[in-house]
């Protein structure tokens, strides 16, 4: 999507000049210094984990005085590109704040809905085909089996919803955090169905039948 994303933020530029257009995200990352080189509708590039980035930076962008020393911003200086250092990996993905569910319409979402749920990031592998071991930087992180359930929770006391995607490229890499993991969605008050995204060898049959048993539909 990122070639149809670039032609909206140029009709936005056309149309609003004094905007600010900024993008993030895997594939940004990967070609951001071509693109603020190459596409002069294009403000900024934040690389790497957005939550130490975004916030700050959006908040100087607020205020009218854009903050150039972020960790992770490509920008343009003149004729020049300049490109910040990548902000840190975030250890504790748990220490992230919840997703405030309040702030999204109900009538929105309902059974049938499927909702993502971030349950960790990286992946160790490096295969060439795929953009998560430049993004990630091969490390692997998976949240507490207590964190993923409490999303579950919440997302289900919102909106009633039971359909899940665990959001990770690999989310089976630790096996002991997912059979945890599986052993508290099974003791939830209420059933969900769930997906998720794993490498072949790295799942067994033993390690489907405990998925499956707490709700997993597909890999």
């Amino acid at each position: 999507s990122y070639h149809i994303v670039l032609r909206i933020a140029q009709r936005l530029k056309e149309r609003c000049s004094d905007i600010y257009t900024v993008f993030g995200g895997p594939q940004a990352d990967i070609v951001a210094e071509d693109t603020i080189r190459q596409l002069p509708y294009v403000d900024f590039i934040c690389c790497g984990e957005g939550e130490n980035t975004i916030y700050p930076f959006f908040r100087s962008l607020l205020s009218g005085e854009p903050d150039l020393s972020v960790p992770g911003l490509v920008y343009r200086d003149g004729e020049e590109v300049r490109k910040n250092p990548r902000p840190a990996l975030i250890e504790e993905l748990d220490a992230l704040p919840m997703i405030d569910y309040t702030l999204m319409d109900v009538l929105q979402y309902h059974d049938k809905s499927i909702m993502s749920i971030d349950v960790g990031r990286g992946c160790p592998f490096g295969c060439t085909f795929c953009s998560t071991n430049s993004f990630w930087g091969r490390k692997y992180r998976l949240k507490s089996p207590q964190r993923i359930c409490e999303e579950i929770k919440a997302y289900h006391r919102r909106f009633g919803g039971s359909r899940i995607e665990f959001a990770h490229d690999m989310f089976t890499m630790d096996r002991k955090k997912v059979m945890e993991t599986c052993a508290l969605i099974k003791q939830l008050d209420f059933p969900i169905r769930w997906s998720c995204s794993a490498r072949l060898d790295c799942v067994d049959r033993e390690l489907i039948d405990v998925m499956a048993d707490a709700g997993m539909i597909s890999i």
